[in-house]
């Protein structure tokens, strides 16, 4: 059991705790990087409490070529611990747009971070 100071608020008992703290997560798309090529990086999201940490079990990737995801959103999950991702099947000169969120490998969520935008490689 324990507390868990997120956003200036304690959140207390740790069923209901993490949960919502990790629901009120934004996370922050600066530590993704991509390349042209469609590899993914995730760096290590800075949660200041390790305890909130733990229970984040996955990130969750969507990227599609529609700036608000309508078109046809591609999802794929990757462990916290992997943090890399090929995104398989771009097509050349395309533009994309990938976000990323935090789940605890069931129902819960953060939410969406913000979109980034990047173009594959034309040979």
């Amino acid at each position: 059991y324990g507390d868990y100071l997120y956003n200036g608020e304690v959140w207390y008992g740790i069923k209901t705790s993490y949960k919502k703290a990790i629901q009120s997560i934004t996370p922050d798309l600066t530590s993704v990087k991509i390349n042209r090529q469609g590899r993914l990086s995730v760096i290590k999201e800075k949660i200041k409490n390790k305890d909130l940490w733990k229970h984040i079990k996955q990130i969750e990737i969507q990227y599609d070529t529609h700036e608000k995801f309508k078109k046809n959103p591609q999802t794929k999950i990757i462990t916290k611990d992997s943090q890399k991702l090929t995104l398989k099947a771009l097509r050349k000169g395309q533009t994309y747009y990938v976000r990323f969120r935090f789940t605890d490998g069931k129902n819960v969520k953060s939410k969406w971070s913000n979109t980034k935008k990047f173009t594959t490689k034309v040979d």
